[in-house]
This record gives C-alpha cells, structure tokens and sequence, in this order.
C-alpha cells in the first residue's frame, strides 16, 4: 500500500522535466492537500488524487501548454544546480575569472611548497647548528634558533596555503553556483 512519501516521491520523480522552482511549487502544493487532511486520511487523499502518473502527466501538460514555457524554462531552469544566466555570464567573463583563478591557485600551492621546504631547511639548520655548538656555542645556538624560527614559518605558510585553498574551492563553488546537499536554490 503506497503512503504519503512514496506517492509524492513518485510523483517528483514523473516530474522531472519541470524546472526545479516549479517542481518545488507544485510538491508543497500537494504535499499540503495531505497535511491538511491529516495522517490518517493519507489514503483518502491519494484516491483523490488519483494515480501519480496521471497526475504527473496532467501537471505537465497545464505547465508545458503555456506558449511561455520556453522563456521560463530558459530564465529560470536550473541545470545541476547552475542557470542559463550563470552560464551565459561565465562564458563572456572567462577572460576575467580564469585567469584570476589559475593565479590563485598556483599563488595557494606555491605557499604550501615553500612552507615544505622551510621546514626542512630549518631541519638541516638546526642540523648545522647543533654540529656548530662543539666548534662555538654562540654561532650553535644561532644557528638551531634559526632553524626553529624556519620551521615556526614554514608550518604557518603550509597552513596558510592550505586555508587559502579552501577559500578558492569556496570561491569557485559560489561563481559556479555549486549547492551543498540539501539545500534548495530558488
């Protein structure tokens, strides 16, 4: 026996075609015809409704019978997760944003590399300065707190680098229009 949930999966399944604020619409539309008549009625409500694909292709054909569906669809349709609009304004501003992207990222990676290799240089530093200490303590300890100071520098960079690609990651998701899951765009 089919309940709520799997008549108004099914029925968002039949529903494919429509644009996702749509679809959105018509689901609380009829998800609403079942909170209003309450759990127990849920078969009542179905019956009513009668069987999802008929419904489904009822749907569609008073939405697709609009001689203004194709504007609509154009301006508002999103195509995983992302608008026409959006895509128009990537491909004239390309010049623009990639490149500042590509920067970004070598600029992110070129941190953590560097800050890599300060740390292994403050490594061999202290290294040297610990081999210095039997020769002359002063330049010894010079030498070890050198090595440390690289390491302290070389770890923040790495950090640095590491955060900074996040927020490129973050950036790109937002220019692109890239939802998390869950979340509806309307």
């Amino acid at each position: 026996m089919m309940d709520k949930n799997k008549y108004l999966d099914k029925l968002r399944d039949r529903l494919d075609r429509l644009p996702l604020g749509e679809l959105g619409k018509v689901l609380q539309k009829y998800e609403k015809c079942f909170e209003d008549a309450g759990e127990d009625r849920e078969q009542e409500v179905i019956q009513e409704l009668g069987p999802y694909k008929e419904l489904a292709a009822k749907i569609e054909e008073e939405y697709f019978s609009n001689d203004d569906y194709f504007l609509i669809d154009i301006l508002n349709e999103k195509r995983e997760g992302i608008s026409t609009l959006r895509i128009v304004v990537l491909i004239f501003t390309v010049y623009i944003w990639a490149p500042l992207i590509a920067a970004a990222y070598i600029f992110t990676t070129s941190l953590i590399i560097i800050g890599l290799a300060l740390v292994f240089f403050g490594l061999f530093i202290i290294v040297v300065g610990i081999m210095a200490l039997f020769s002359s303590v002063p330049t010894g300890i010079f030498f070890v707190g050198t090595g440390f100071v690289l390491i302290a520098l070389g770890i923040l960079m790495f950090i640095a680098g590491l955060v900074l690609i996040k927020l490129v990651g973050k950036v790109i998701a937002f220019i692109f229009g890239k939802n998390k899951r869950g979340e509806c765009d309307e």
